[in-house]
């Protein structure tokens, strides 16, 4: 995969990305239903996955070269909030593209709180960059 200049999206993107944070912050929240070994996503979990297509966060590059840094940011809070945006929008593409090849993968950044502090730091993006 060759790599392509990533724009990163603009301020109505993010905030319709960030619209999820209530989704994602409840508890109470039907994120998914684990039969037997398959995830099936939520009717909400996976119109996230669309508009991420949408609002173009995919960014271009092999994201699969890319697993110890996703291995990093899940396991260093620190070096979660110390990474700039493109990086955070990396991770999402991450969680988002392994999970069609590994199943789980979205549930694991769900139920690790992975998906949540992306989003938030995504609003803290918009809201410094409006």
């Amino acid at each position: 995969m060759t790599q392509e200049r990533f724009n990163i999206p603009g301020k109505q993107s993010f905030e319709k990305i960030v619209s999820y944070i209530p989704f994602f912050d409840d508890p109470d929240s039907n994120f998914y239903e684990l039969r037997v070994t398959d995830y099936y996503y939520s009717k909400e979990v996976l119109k996230f996955v669309d508009d991420f297509y949408k609002e173009k966060f995919d960014y271009p590059f092999d994201w699969t070269k890319w697993t110890d840094n996703f291995w990093e940011l899940s396991n260093d809070q620190k070096k979660f909030e110390k990474a700039d945006i493109e990086t955070t929008i990396k991770f999402l593409s991450t969680i988002i593209n392994a999970d069609r090849f590994i199943e789980g993968t979205m549930a694991f950044a769900i139920d690790n709180g992975h998906i949540l502090a992306i989003l938030k730091k995504f609003a803290d993006h918009a809201e410094k960059n409006s």
